[in-house]
């Protein structure tokens, strides 16, 4: 795999890697970086794969399990959720959530913070799983957060439900922490008008999941 292809490479060296909170599938409480893992897509599998394989090969490692992403960027994700959110709002005037499922989301700002913050310690610092997030939500609740800073209505239907079966919260339960003392959040005025400025840029783009079946195809 990549991931052991890189360690064998930089032997000794410290390596970070930017896992993910999917590899918890499905939670009933925030899940703490000790609990079982529970992956439902080929996506979470392999970021548990990846996981397992660094951990072995290069014990001075740390994993960043974040939460999904949102935020403006340069190379901005249209298909994450809260950046989905805002291309609706922009390209159908409203926002039409498909579930209401648990997501632990993480401001792309907070993100590279914690990554070089990371990356730049010591390499006995830092040497462990944690889970990076910068609040746990309800899918309706962003929604909402997102169509108030854009100023249009957000339609729920409790009755709705995609085919995607994952619904998870996650705690900053290891010592120290890694998350900031104080993440960026949904509805934050400063990020949200940089979140619709981006939004605006990229309305246009395919999301990622279009390209990929293109490309496959």
């Amino acid at each position: 795999t990549l991931v052991s292809e890189i360690a064998a490479a930089f032997n000794g060296a410290k390596h970070v890697l930017a896992s993910s909170a999917s590899v918890y599938g499905f939670t009933e409480q925030a899940a703490s970086e000790t609990d079982q893992l529970n992956p439902l897509t080929a996506y979470a599998d392999s970021k548990v794969k990846a996981e397992r394989v660094l951990r072995m090969i290069a014990p001075h490692s740390t994993i960043l399990r974040f939460g999904t992403l949102w935020g403006s960027s340069p190379n901005f994700r249209t298909d994450l959720m809260v950046n989905r959110f805002a291309i609706e709002a922009l390209t159908k005037g409203k926002i039409e959530p498909l579930s209401n499922a648990k997501r632990p989301i993480l401001h792309i700002n907070d993100a590279a913070d914690v990554l070089v913050k990371s990356a730049l310690g010591h390499k006995e610092e830092w040497v462990d799983v944690y889970n990076v997030l910068g609040e746990n939500v309800n899918v309706f609740d962003a929604a909402r957060k997102v169509g108030l800073a854009m100023n249009v209505d957000v339609i729920t239907d409790e009755t709705k439900a995609d085919a995607d079966k994952r619904s998870y919260w996650m705690g900053t339960f290891k010592e120290p922490h890694l998350v900031p003392n104080q993440p960026i959040k949904v509805g934050d005025e400063a990020a949200m008008t940089q979140l619709a400025a981006s939004a605006a840029k990229f309305k246009d783009q395919p999301s990622r999941v279009v390209q990929l079946k293109e490309l496959l195809d």
